[in-house]
């Protein structure tokens, strides 16, 4: 099948510069923001919410529940392919149907795209894009993930060999008009079936894109290279683009249109790191979706102690924290109880020790005295409040 979409790379690298193919994108992609927007799925707003705009904060208790921060993400086309031969193109033209039109050239017949985890379905192709948001999300091991896997043959095959596939093997994604509010990301990537874990990814978050080497666990990766694009206002456009040479050598391409204005931005690194084993015969193109949970509390040591170790440790107390929804941005407060809308304690020194969920941090209290704080973290934009956890007497 002839695709009248512009191609995105290899011999259609030309039509980045292409007036018509500029024209074709930003006429789809006002059309299918229309469709997502007519039923509220698309969040307005400032791109880049500072610190100022954050969310009031969460009167958390015990009995809290654990949830993703609300994202959304729309993909307007996705494409594979090796050695200049197209594997699949999907430009989710096709509503409600959560499939390839044609994989290697043929009808997709039983073969369609592996829902590994999450809750994507047809549901989620309407009006010209893919859309992922927070309720297509499961919990993992204490972030929130969708993930599925891309089929390399009509009868749904998903594994490929590196031997039969790289030199170049070219994995894109297309993101229209991403709003990146917090610790969300849309990775493109490259999985080992055969251990379940990934190898390899190019990622979009917030004020930047990365290309990484993977570890088992999502949050376990080496950043091999990165593109800061937090003065790229207003983004319009993002395209990630995943290359492997016959080497088995990670590159990268980002595109991305902001302001009217189209931008090329590769990630080349020379890391003995930066490469895949061509003889791997069990991979596969994977496209993963990750999420913090809005930040909770679910304890703090020291939880109390005696004015006299107060004044021994000279005013300043260190906190361990154990919750969840932490970030390397997360802030740390205290409140003196009853004086809620009095200026709080900033801690400093914060720390996250391990994945999201324990944060280290000190904390000099303004006087050695009997009294009682409640604790507030602060990640991105969302905020929780545990009330009278910290006990001085």
């Amino acid at each position: 099948m002839i695709s009248t979409k512009p191609a995105l790379f290899g011999r259609g690298l030309s039509a980045v510069n292409d007036p018509d193919a500029s024209t074709m994108r930003r006429t789809k992609h006002l059309g299918l923001l229309l469709a997502w927007l007519l039923v509220g799925s698309v969040p307005l707003g400032p791109a880049q919410p500072t610190r100022g705009a954050r969310a009031a904060p969460a009167d958390e208790t015990s009995d809290t529940a654990v949830e993703p921060v609300p994202f959304s993400f729309l993909i307007d086309e996705l494409s594979l392919s090796s050695r200049g031969r197209l594997i699949l193109r999907d430009s989710f033209d096709r509503d409600g149907r959560f499939q390839p039109p044609e994989i290697g050239g043929k009808p997709a017949g039983a073969g369609g795209y592996f829902l590994s985890l999450g809750r994507i379905n047809g549901l989620n192709v309407r009006g010209g894009a893919l859309k992922i948001d927070q309720t297509d999300t499961v919990n993992a091991y204490g972030t929130f993930v969708a993930k599925f896997i891309l089929p390399v043959d009509e009868r749904g095959l998903l594994a490929f060999s590196g031997a039969e596939t790289f030199g170049d093997l070219v994995l894109s994604a297309r993101i229209c008009a991403p709003v990146l509010r917090g610790h969300e990301r849309l990775k493109i990537g490259i999985g080992d079936m055969a251990t379940m874990g990934a190898l390899a990814s190019l990622s979009l978050q917030k004020d930047s894109v990365s290309l990484q080497r993977q570890g088992r666990a999502a949050w376990d990766e080496v950043v091999l290279d990165r593109v800061d694009i937090s003065r790229l206002a207003g983004l319009q456009e993002v395209e990630l683009i995943l290359k492997i040479d016959a080497q088995g050598q990670i590159s990268g391409l980002t595109k991305i249109r902001s302001g009217g204005k189209e931008q090329e931005f590769a990630l080349t690194p020379h890391d003995p790191w930066a490469r895949i084993s061509p003889d791997n015969p069990n991979l596969s193109a994977n496209v993963f979706v990750e999420d913090l949970p809005k930040p909770r509390i679910f304890a703090i040591y020291p939880q109390s102690l005696p004015v006299e170790k107060l004044r021994e440790l000279k005013g300043t107390l260190p906190l361990r924290i154990v919750g969840t929804g932490f970030a390397p941005d997360s802030e740390v407060e205290l409140i003196p109880s009853g004086d809620e809308g009095g200026s709080p304690i900033q801690a400093s020194d914060v720390r996250l020790l391990t994945a999201n969920i324990f944060l280290s941090a000190r904390i000099t209290l303004p006087e050695v005295a009997a009294k009682e704080y409640s604790l507030r973290i602060t990640t991105g934009d969302q905020t929780t409040l545990r009330r009278n956890v910290i006990h001085v007497y």
